[in-house]
């Protein structure tokens, strides 16, 4: 029977060995598989920095041609109102010139 538990615990002693180092080999591969797929995120993200960092600076450059556009609809406006104020003068100035040209004038 002595031999019977000593070939027992060979193979027990076999087992738990085999089992500890396909846990450790295991572990090994699952933390290279882990530091693979955190590489892959980290690439992730800085493409996602690289692509906002673009949006951003489209938004600011479209931010200022939304500026440029506000003040030059202002100035439009002005403009407008300076030219409306020039067209009345101007009838007003032909008006003058046909009464003179016509026969009431008695100048």
């Amino acid at each position: 029977m002595s031999n019977e538990v000593a070939v027992a615990m060979i193979g027990f002693a076999g087992v738990c060995v085999g089992a500890v180092f396909g846990y450790l080999g295991n572990s090994k591969k699952q933390a290279v598989i882990n530091a693979q797929r955190e590489q892959a995120q980290q690439d992730l993200m800085e493409d996602l920095k690289k692509e906002l960092q673009g949006v951003k600076s489209r938004l600011d450059k479209h931010n200022g041609y939304a500026e440029l556009f506000h003040k030059n609809s202002e100035k439009m406006a002005v403009l407008a109102e300076k030219q409306t104020s020039t067209d009345k003068k101007l009838d007003s100035i032909q008006k003058d010139i046909e009464f003179l040209k016509s026969d009431r004038c008695n100048v």
